[in-house]
């Protein structure tokens, strides 16, 4: 609990969002800031709270809704300032809200709430983790995912241009698109005129891209099978058709440079996380469908697990329940707005390759859609399943038994 005295302080709350801040202080009177979510917008701002500390002679105290990767540059000039920030969970807020101010929502409400639970419900913050290596492992893992967010949307939209340029014929050259050699490709010959007769250049692309995967040998068969399928397509050029190799030309190009990026923020995320929380790493990875960087990922956007009191409330911050929605008589359900959006997206990954690797994921999976869910649904089913595991896994601080997971 904390040990703050409501005279000497002045309480701000603060709701995140991508855009902008809403921050109320409860000095005199309730007063609320709205400012830009960014760099200079957060330095705007905690000027004028340090001037207000200067004239009152009281500490300011930050009380932020969540431990979304919105408001973390804000949280880290706080920190550097030396001012008292805490984090309150949504839950824990819409309690607060719903008990002090009502149920109606909006930024203001939720700002005040956030604000007038440091001095009337203290018992509900938790202290934002000071760890100047946290905050930097938290940046390169929420870029890594935006990245690979970008890096999705475009590899999509690349299947769908080259789809109709190659025809179905592309996907045998290269069955991952997602890789340094089809990007490489593709960025050179968008479309199949100049393929043919330019051997030697393909061939020297494709080592140059990865020896240990595309040796000599094999790459002659690669540069054959290219040259074979080229040959037999009636492909016909008009100006639709060029056009769309422009296109595929540069969204390979972009994807081959982002793909190398998420490559360098990796290798970076493992030198800097060498030797941080390996315990809780290790747990992790013995869950079904986690590899080292999703697993590191978790925990850095987990922070500290005790500010869950159940396990109902990690799942809701995760975003993996979904809530009632009512219009007029119509009634049904729908995914939650407030919730951590990338922790929600690492086990929607973690349920993808654990249907890879794991029989009793399969299993699971096949049980769920047995009960009437579709795929997609499923799949949430089972990224749910994974987050109460991890949940698990971590208070218990034990290994995971795979052979649990069906019950």
């Amino acid at each position: 609990m904390l040990n703050l005295n409501p005279n000497n302080i002045i309480p701000f709350g603060v709701d995140p969002s991508r855009a902008e801040l809403a921050i109320v202080s409860i000095n005199e009177r309730p007063t609320l800031f709205k400012i830009r979510n960014n760099q200079d917008g957060h330095r705007e701002f905690l000027k004028r709270v340090v001037k207000m500390k200067e004239e009152t002679g009281k500490t300011p105290v930050f009380a932020i809704e969540g431990n979304s990767p919105f408001v973390l540059g804000f949280t880290f000039q706080a920190y550097r300032l030396e001012f008292p920030t805490y984090e309150i969970t949504p839950y824990h807020l819409h309690e607060v809200r719903n008990l002090l101010l009502g149920e109606d929502q909006n930024d203001y409400r939720d700002a005040k709430a956030a604000a007038m639970a440091i001095t009337q419900l203290p018992q509900l913050l938790k202290p934002v983790k000071n760890d100047l290596l946290w905050f930097a492992l938290k940046v390169l893992v929420s870029t890594r995912l935006r990245l690979v967010r970008d890096q999705t949307r475009d590899i999509n939209l690349l299947h769908n241009h080259l789809s109709q340029i190659w025809g179905p014929v592309y996907k045998k050259f290269f069955p991952i698109l997602n890789s340094p050699q089809a990007l490489t490709f593709f960025s050179t010959f968008p479309t199949p005129v100049g393929v043919y007769g330019a051997e030697e250049e393909v061939l020297n692309l494709l080592q140059a891209q990865g020896l240990l995967y595309y040796r000599v040998k094999w790459g002659k068969k690669k540069v054959k099978e290219i040259k074979a399928e080229v040959k037999e397509m009636d492909w016909k050029r008009d100006e639709y058709l060029t056009e769309l190799g422009l296109i595929v030309k540069s969204f390979a190009t972009d994807a081959l440079k982002r793909l190398r990026r998420i490559k360098e923020i990796e290798e970076r995320l493992k030198e800097k996380a060498k030797g941080w929380k390996e315990g809780e790493i290790s747990l992790l990875r013995t869950i079904p469908g986690f590899d080292w960087v999703l697993a590191c990922s978790v925990v850095v956007l987990i922070g500290d697990l005790s500010r869950f009191e159940r396990k109902a409330d990690f799942i809701a911050y995760c975003g993996l329940v979904l809530c009632s929605k009512e219009s007029g008589k119509k009634k049904g359900k729908k995914k939650r707005k407030r919730r951590n959006k990338l922790l929600s997206h690492l086990f929607y990954q973690a349920a993808l390759a654990s249907l890879r690797s794991s029989e009793l994921s399969r299993k699971y999976y096949q049980k769920k859609l047995q009960e009437g869910k579709k795929g997609k649904q499923a799949i949430r089913a089972l990224a749910k399943k994974l987050a109460e595991i991890t949940y698990a896994v971590l208070k218990n601080k034990e290994p995971y038994d795979e052979t649990r997971l069906l019950n």
